[in-house]
């Protein structure tokens, strides 16, 4: 503190008084506060607030709260920060006021949010509960840690509202604080971060600062039990997230369809496998944002309609008629990832029913011949899914098809068909390598000498793709 007196550098007094803070003294109160007052030199008064802060001294609680008005954000923030070190009942008040008002700076609103919820003031709540629904900045991200620091159950709805709203952003403090506020014996988080004074151009750098917090979070095993709880509050989420703006729909619909056969949730989704009453609360979930995910068919984007269509097949449980006619439509769309996302909805619908729906599959044996050969190549791959279920005959008849990359996918795909070692075999001698790997590779389920005669001799492939995929080094 010696140098806070003696040298002339400002940077040095600078770097004295954060190496200060950092101690965590409060004896050095007494020279730090004269320097709140400095209006000329903010980065004087950047390293005072965050001394006085990190005092942990109700002497410094006045002047801190007094500073959750200056005219530097960055002042506001170390306020905030400083805040959240020290108990005192005037504190609440002032960061709920701060956190509220939607003109201050979002990284004000965040550093304000972390302090409620460091220093558990219920009082918080509403403030907190306002913010994730009417931010998706940093403010929304603490606020919801604060929710899940509190554990207040009232916030678990709103929790998961603002999970599946948030675009593709960070999700762990909101998975987190749903874990806690669910009843899944998630304990608190421990504070971390309030050391650190990152300095950019001489100035407090508030973005990292803040970027900083709440430090590591153990992220919680998702349970069957928050989605059969909770089957309401999802669905309510979903269908408000299904209504903003591109960005959300399109993030809300890639966890949605997270899963090869099945609805999935994202981050919530179980891992374990599932059960009647998980069954049952996803149906219920399908039911009730069916017509949102109908209303994105369509869209202008064709990412959205081709996420929908696949969605809507893996909403499909019996109960839902619109899935064959969507992806009907989705066939002819102008669209190639929109054509692909039907042809693949239709593996997942037989997975489901039990049985091809047979115009769809009648559907997928005339994209083979379609004039792209991407789409043939889709087609290709979706009938191999099919199985049995699809048209054994129309996908070997597809092997000699002119292009290779239609022809790799037929390799592949012939691996589930019955009667198809002869066009195996044939493929396995074709003039490119990666049709010849495929091949090989699908050669190894096939319980018959001549397959198993055929994958020796291309260990030896001049290709070392080929000769890997025939179990060759």
């Amino acid at each position: 503190m010696g140098l806070l007196q003696d040298n002339p550098d400002r940077e040095v007094r600078v770097d004295a008084l954060v190496a200060a803070g950092r101690l965590g003294d409060p004896s050095v109160l007494a020279e730090v506060l004269p320097l709140m007052d400095d209006r000329q030199d903010s980065a004087m008064r950047e390293a005072a607030t965050f001394t006085l802060g990190r005092a942990g001294d109700k002497r410094a609680i006045a002047p801190l709260l007094k500073a959750l008005d200056d005219r530097r954000p960055s002042v506001q923030v170390l306020a905030c920060l400083g805040l959240a070190q020290t108990d005192d009942p005037r504190i609440g008040p002032a960061l709920v006021r701060v956190l509220a008002d939607p003109r201050k700076p979002d990284g004000v609103r965040a550093g304000c949010a972390y302090a409620i919820g460091a220093r558990r003031i219920a009082s918080g709540v509403p403030a907190l509960l306002a913010a994730i629904a009417d931010n998706r900045g940093e403010a929304q991200r603490l606020s919801a840690w604060a929710l899940g620091q509190l554990g207040d159950a009232r916030a678990l709805g709103p929790l998961i509202r603002a999970y599946f709203a948030r675009a593709g952003r960070a999700d762990d403090e909101l998975v987190w604080a749903i874990g806690r506020t669910s009843g899944a014996a998630v304990p608190p988080a421990a504070l971390s971060g309030l050391g650190e004074f990152p300095v950019r151009a001489g100035k407090y750098h508030v973005d990292e600062a803040i970027a900083l917090l709440p430090g590591e979070l153990p992220r919680p095993v998702a349970s069957s039990r928050l989605i059969v709880d909770h089957a309401d509050d999802i669905a309510r989420g979903l269908s408000e997230a299904l209504s903003e703006h591109r960005d959300v729909i399109v993030a809300v619909l890639e966890d949605l369809d997270g899963a090869p056969r099945q609805l999935s949730l994202g981050a919530l989704a179980p891992a374990a496998p599932a059960e009647p009453r998980l069954d049952a609360a996803l149906a219920v979930i399908a039911t009730a944002i069916e017509p949102r995910i109908t209303a994105q068919l369509t869209s202008d984007d064709p990412k959205v309609r081709a996420l929908a269509v696949s969605v809507l097949a893996k909403l499909d449980g019996g109960k839902l008629h619109g899935a064959d006619a969507a992806v009907t439509r989705a066939l002819g769309d102008p669209a190639d990832q929109v054509r692909a996302a039907g042809m693949n909805a239709i593996a997942v619908l037989a997975a489901r029913r039990g049985a091809a729906p047979p115009a769809l599959v009648s559907a997928l044996v005339h994209a083979l011949a379609s004039p792209g050969w991407s789409d043939r190549r889709v087609a290709a791959l979706a009938l191999g899914q099919l199985g049995d279920k699809g048209d054994p005959a129309a996908l070997i008849k597809a092997a000699g098809d002119p292009s290779s990359f239609v022809r790799e996918a037929v390799a592949s795909a012939l691996a589930s068909q019955a009667g198809s070692l002869d066009a195996l075999l044939a493929l396995s001698r074709d003039e490119v390598s990666q049709v010849r790997a495929a091949a090989a590779q699908s050669l190894a389920t096939q319980k018959d000498e001549r397959a198993r005669k055929r994958r020796a001799e291309l260990v030896a492939d001049p290709d070392p793709a080929v000769r890997s995929a025939a179990g060759g080094r």
